[in-house]
């Protein structure tokens, strides 16, 4: 049973012909899923939280390169939570 699109692939596996059916279980992953890991020796940045004044104060006026804003509303609560991210190696 052979997915459209599939290429078959013939390999020698410990000495025996086998066959290899690529992309055949794609479809298994949900869409939009990413089919990929870091690589080894990446150090992932350092994350920090803190208020929004002191944000300010560390970035000056450099503008975030990501922003994203939820909005809480429940009976009678409501908050905004932003999420910046600054790069300061970055130049733009």
């Amino acid at each position: 049973m052979a997915s459209e699109g599939c290429e078959v692939q013939t390999k020698i596996v410990e000495g025996r012909e086998k066959k290899f059916l690529k992309g055949g279980r794609l479809h298994m992953y949900p869409s939009g899923m990413n089919m990929y890991r870091k690589s080894k020796g990446i150090v992932k940045p350092e994350r920090e939280e803190m208020k929004f004044g002191d944000i300010k104060k560390v970035v000056g006026s450099a503008k975030p390169h990501y922003e994203k804003s939820y909005h809480v509303e429940n009976d009678n609560f409501e908050n905004t939570i932003s999420f910046l991210q600054y790069n300061t190696k970055r130049d733009f």
